[in-house]
């Protein structure tokens, strides 16, 4: 282990484009929505016909108005299940409103994992279930990664997870979304646990593939029934186990050559490494050539894209947890990092909040009030006494050039 935590301490050490520098963005406004003791895994922002709201989850489901820490349940606990990880938002029903989709488990022996999608009654203060579909899981982990996935090709429209970081799933969504979803196994992940997921076409076939852990899946013409053949990137997983293949990933053209590549992070690590992962066009079927970005992140579990400074670069930010999901020891200042594009898969970090853990932050699909709006929650950890969870809004401003 200390063999791994001094590779990546010179792996952070020869980035010298990665220097901590005066930043050309900064946080316009960081709002606090929400402070308790309560367990909040995840958060989401929903679209709606005539307001949006953010909405978090972890024994039960809450909602806020965007700009507003007047919050109100809308799904209350139920003593025999939790809510996982996993979760996409859609329109299912087309009402104009945005719906959440969403794992739960039997909370004493996670044998049954059920995904639900929950409607929106205008009027109504209590949202209404809907369940998608059962799936094995005795002793595993509830959905860790579930992501939207559309296929006009196949004419296709669903979700796709994993159970247990190993076990992959499409679940088709039919014409009425109220009844069972019908369920396709697309295979087992090597070398679990693999997280992270994102949805892009990796190859140029103009098919959406699958990118998780340290591997992407090529859709098949026949995505349902197909082989979905895998491929590896990279071997961080090998490398350093069990951390190196729980990831989150960002995927953009980041150096401006007509092709895309993956940043990387490693989310579950207090010693975590960044990294640009591009194809090499010699050996395209091989391990992707890495670019080293920085090291020494703790457990940062938010990893997303966003031309930060505006000026035509896709940039990044990652997002640091208070305390790793995993017992690693709490810290006192989680920090929120921009990466800004410098040509060349070259980065200038810095700092852009610093105090506030996150776990599984995001980007608004709308600016608010002009500007980008980052948002997300720590999860709280109930063996560190006194922990807090926090819901936080951050506005970045890019500042005169």
């Amino acid at each position: 282990m200390t063999r791994i935590w001094n590779i990546a301490l010179v792996f952070c050490a020869a980035v010298a484009a990665c220097g901590q520098q005066v930043s050309p963005v900064k946080v316009e406004r960081h709002r606090i929505l929400y402070l308790s003791r309560e367990y909040l895994r995840h958060s989401q922002y929903l679209e709606g016909k005539t307001a949006d709201r953010i909405v978090a989850w972890g024994w039960r489901i809450l909602e806020w108005p965007i700009d507003s820490a007047k919050y109100k349940e809308v799904v209350p606990e139920n003593p025999r299940y939790r809510f996982s990880n996993g979760s996409a938002v859609m329109d299912l029903d087309g009402d104009g409103n945005q719906e959440l989709i969403v794992g739960r488990y039997e909370r004493e022996n996670w044998k049954q994992h059920e995904i639900l999608w929950y409607e929106r009654p205008a009027g109504r203060d209590q949202w209404v279930e809907h369940l998608i579909a059962a799936l094995p899981g005795e002793k595993k982990e509830m959905p860790h990664d579930l992501v939207w996935y559309s296929n006009p090709s196949a004419k296709l429209e669903g979700i796709i997870l994993t159970i247990g970081r190993v076990d992959l799933y499409l679940l088709e969504k039919p014409s009425d979304p109220k009844t069972p979803w019908k369920r396709f196994e697309l295979g087992r992940l090597p070398d679990p646990p693999q997280s992270g997921m994102r949805i892009a076409d990796m190859n140029a076939d103009g098919r959406p593939d699958i990118v998780t852990g340290m591997h992407w899946l090529e859709c098949p013409g026949e995505p349902r029934t197909g082989e979905w053949k895998r491929h590896r990137y990279g071997d961080w997983d090998r490398q350093h186990r069990p951390w190196g293949g729980m990831n989150k990933h960002g995927i953009a053209d980041f150096d401006g050559d007509g092709k895309i590549e993956i940043v990387v992070d490693e989310a579950e690590s207090p010693e975590a490494k960044v990294a640009v992962f591009k194809r090499d066009p010699a050996n395209p079927d091989g391990l992707w050539k890495v670019t080293p970005i920085d090291g020494g992140l703790y457990c940062p579990h938010s990893l997303e894209v966003a031309d930060l400074n505006e000026d035509g670069r896709p940039d990044f930010i990652a997002g640091e947890m208070d305390a790793g999901g995993w017992q690693f020891p709490l810290i006192p200042n989680p920090r929120l990092y921009a990466y800004l594009n410098q040509g060349g898969l070259k980065f200038t970090r810095s700092i852009l909040s610093q105090g506030w853990g996150i776990h599984e932050g995001k980007f608004a699909p709308k600016r608010y009030r002009g500007r980008l709006m980052f948002f997300g929650n720590s999860t709280t950890q109930p063996w560190f006494d006194g922990m807090i969870t926090n819901l936080s809004t951050w506005t970045i401003e890019p500042l005169p050039r």
